[in-house]
């Protein structure tokens, strides 16, 4: 051992000579690389300064911005200007027909309320019908009916505002051949068309309605419709300067931020970035510039991490042969300390043995009394449901008196084992188990070969096994028992027995619970003798020491898994008999 460590020791120091030798090298190119990248560092910080100082970009914005506005101020005259036309050459025509049509109209109702050419002059009788066309027609200011005689026109009734009582030869000639005769009046705010149409009685045409035809519902919609196109024309100048503003933004603005912005994140370490080339001639050239720039920091960066890669390379050989030396001293010191466990664990067993004939001799009186009696009671005449529980329990105190025995002679297991199914065993131990809190779930594979073993050994280990399990959840929880073909991959969890042969084929049984589980320092101590964790509910500490001897004399493997609050798992591998 001492000259396997001193060896060990050798190899360390040979390989931090050679990391050594290697790091100065290293080091001197280090200091190089970290040289040009201050370098380059600084190139960038000079090339943002004098970024951020030019102020061309700038101008450039002002002026388009200034252009801008003085579009939007010649959109808007010209918007107003074009309204007015609108107001005079479309809305105006249109109210004038309007009017007109309207006013033949009303000319044509009092026409039709005269019957005679005498009721013209029945002011009693075309005030009233003046008056209701007035307040139907609430543009119409005032009306005036003429008389027309060989003497000229005489007014007859009239109603609303003046209208001077008077019109003209070249008016009447206009009416006497049947046409309208209007004119517009914009003297006042109230503009108004001054009409004179025909009135007719029986075909003839015998007077003339004068009136004032007010225009002021569609002044209302001129300045309405003014309002909107002073809004659609400051809408429109608001998009195009929307427009012109984005477009700036995205043909001059957005480039040179973002490569402000790639700048700014290779300053804080991100060299793995190009700038796009984009926008105006110079911020393109400085794009292009910047990347050239940054292809050659690259280039140094990677032979930077080649070098760092290698000391990194000797630094995991070194600790791979550190850890093979260590794994080996380890090792050593492992057999020391399983060679001290085996003669711990002889003695324990020797102290089992006498244990063992106290218990033989202590309890096989009392049992062979109890199944005398048994015996005794059997032949009387008693119901069937006492018999079967009589019997159950007469098949109990003889395994208990077999166990026993098998206690007794711990050191010599029954090497004349028979043929066992252990799926049969299984369910005879589940068929003991009186717990209604324990909910049992069994994945028992049909069609397994054979087993060579005592049936009653093999029974009292499986119910060994399930004991503890019940006990370590408290009798309440789940207990999971399961029986397959072993694998030839090693088991995992802690080893209690190593298998004779690893390429026997085994089969498996496998009893799992979900108690409170056991610590990890506990697992290797779990099977020694007379080692237990429930010394306060009445624990020996042999269950799990003979279910290891049983396993072992049959040549089997046995291993443990448990955390804490999740369960425990024991795996029991036995080799099974040849298949015909």
């Amino acid at each position: 051992m001492d000259a396997r460590a001193a060896h060990s020791d050798t190899v360390v120091s040979s390989l931090i000579q050679r990391q050594s030798a290697l790091i100065l090298p290293v080091q001197t190119n280090k200091f190089a690389l970290t040289d040009l990248m201050l370098r380059y560092k600084t190139t960038l910080t000079s090339t943002l300064s004098i970024l951020k100082r030019n102020r061309t970009p700038m101008r450039l914005f002002n002026a388009i911005v200034a252009s801008t506005l003085l579009s939007a101020v010649l959109l808007v005259a010209l918007a107003l200007i074009a309204v007015k036309f609108v107001d005079r050459m479309i809305i105006e025509e249109a109210a004038a027909r309007h009017r007109h049509a309207e006013f033949l109209l009303i000319a044509s109702v009092v026409s039709k309320a005269i019957n005679e050419p005498v009721q013209i002059a029945n002011s009693e009788r075309m005030k009233p019908i003046l008056e209701e066309i007035q307040q139907l027609r609430a543009g119409i200011r005032g009306l005036e009916i003429f008389q027309l005689t060989p003497h000229g026109p005489r007014s007859l009734v009239k109603t609303g505002a003046d209208l001077g009582g008077f019109i003209s030869q070249e008016e009447i000639e206009s009416i006497r051949s049947n046409n309208l005769v209007a004119h517009f009046d914009d003297s006042d705010t109230d503009r108004a068309w001054i009409l004179t149409a025909p009135i007719r009685s029986n075909g003839t045409i015998i007077g003339a309605l004068h009136g004032r035809f007010s225009v002021s519902k569609y002044d209302s919609l001129i300045k309405s419709q003014e309002t909107i196109a002073k809004l659609v024309a400051v809408g429109a100048v608001l998009i195009t300067s929307l427009t012109m503003l984005l477009l700036v933004r995205v043909h001059l603005h957005r480039p040179l931020a973002r490569l402000l912005n790639v700048m700014e994140q290779v300053r804080a370490g991100r060299v793995d970035l190009q700038a796009a080339v984009t926008g105006p001639w110079e911020v393109r050239h400085l794009a292009a510039n910047f990347n050239q720039m940054m292809a050659q920091l690259r280039t140094v960066i990677s032979e930077r991490e080649n070098l760092l890669h290698e000391i990194q390379s000797l630094n995991a050989s070194l600790e791979h042969k550190v850890y093979e030396a260590v794994q080996q001293l380890d090792k050593e010191r492992d057999s020391v300390a399983e060679a001290k466990l085996a003669a711990q664990r002889n003695g324990n067993l020797a102290a089992l043995g006498e244990v063992s004939a106290i218990m033989a001799h202590e309890l096989g009186n009392p049992l062979n009394a109890i199944y005398g009696r048994l015996q005794l009671i059997k032949d009387r005449d008693l119901p069937e449901d006492s018999l079967r529980h009589l019997g159950v329990i007469r098949t109990q105190v003889s395994r208990m008196t077999d166990v026993i025995q098998h206690i007794l002679k711990s050191t010599h297991i029954d090497t004349n084992p028979s043929a066992i199914q252990i799926n049969e065993v299984i369910r005879e131990v589940l068929g003991l188990l009186q717990e209604p809190g324990i909910k049992i779930v069994t994945e028992l594979s049909p069609h397994l070969p054979l087993i060579a073993a005592n049936k009653t050994v093999l029974h009292g280990m499986l119910l060994n096994l399930v004991t503890n399990a019940v006990q370590a959840m408290d009798h309440e929880g789940q207990l999971r028992l399961t029986t397959s073909m072993g694998e030839q991959a090693p088991l995992e969890g802690v080893i209690l027995v190593q298998a004779m042969s690893v390429s026997q084929p085994m089969v498996r049984i496998t009893v799992q619970d979900s108690g409170i589980g056991i610590s990890q320092d506990m697992l290797t101590k779990i099977c020694e003798p007379f080692f237990t964790t429930r010394h306060d509910q009445g624990g020996t500490g042999l269950g799990l020491a003979i279910c290891r001897r049983v396993v072992a004399t049959l040549g089997g493997q046995m291993t443990i898994e448990s955390l804490i609050g999740q369960g425990t798992t024991v795996t029991v591998d036995l080799p099974h008999l040849p298949e015909a």
